[in-house]
């Protein structure tokens, strides 16, 4: 009989700050005024869901961990490395974390951010987050680049910290390649990778698919 496959469900969420300023004229002068408007908050899209997979241990108390990471190719990201750790992650316990992700069906979670050329951004999220019965803590990477766009400048990949998730990073986005020649693509790029532990609450109920929510919020600097 197999286990249950638990698989994680983002809520995103974006905000920003408007802002407006006019000047009062004395008697006899000549009164201005100044308009604008902010940018548009920045698009996030969730590329693939987190996943742990279809064979999660149902004891109380059992633990289960991905590490999402991601590679370079050419201007763009690839998946790279990741791992699935834990005994209580599956029956399938290879060492190579790249196939025990594939066999348990799991996977890593991944959102693009999209926004105007050169915005530099912050992400909140919850450290750790429970229903009752299951507890995720996530933990999140941001690459400059894109998995499906090239962007003017190779993706950094090696040595991206973990995110702390109170949105103290100035995460600058990697503007995307121009098909006009001197022209700049007017928008820019960014990937969360989202890995993290799952651990049961409580017993959980054989070959039963469970879901939990989690939230990150996208903020322009």
């Amino acid at each position: 009989m197999k286990n249950p496959q638990i698989y994680m469900k983002p809520l995103v969420l974006a905000s920003l700050v408007a802002a407006s300023c006019s000047v009062s004229a004395a008697p006899g002068q000549a009164e201005g005024k100044v308009t604008f408007q902010a940018a548009a908050n920045a698009e996030v899209i969730e590329k693939q869901s987190i996943n742990f997979g279809e064979n999660l241990a149902v004891a109380k108390g059992s633990t289960c961990t991905i590490v999402a990471l991601l590679a370079l190719d050419g201007n763009r990201l690839k998946a790279g490395a990741s791992t699935f750790d834990g005994t209580s992650c599956g029956e399938h316990l290879d060492a190579d974390g790249e196939v025990r992700l594939a066999k348990n069906k799991a996977s890593t979670g991944l959102f693009e951010i999209t926004g105007i050329a050169g915005q530099i951004v912050g992400v909140n999220f919850e450290t750790s987050t429970d229903n009752g019965m299951l507890q995720f803590s996530p933990v999140v990477k941001f690459y400059n680049g894109s998995l499906s766009l090239y962007t003017d400048s190779a993706p950094v990949v090696a040595a991206v910290a973990d995110l702390v998730g109170d949105g103290s990073e100035d995460l600058t986005l990697n503007g995307l390649q121009s098909l006009v020649e001197h022209s700049p693509h007017p928008l820019s790029v960014g990937t969360l990778a989202v890995g993290g532990t799952l651990e049961t609450l409580a017993r959980l109920e054989a070959s039963t698919p469970y879901d939990m929510n989690y939230t990150l919020n996208i903020v322009y600097k």
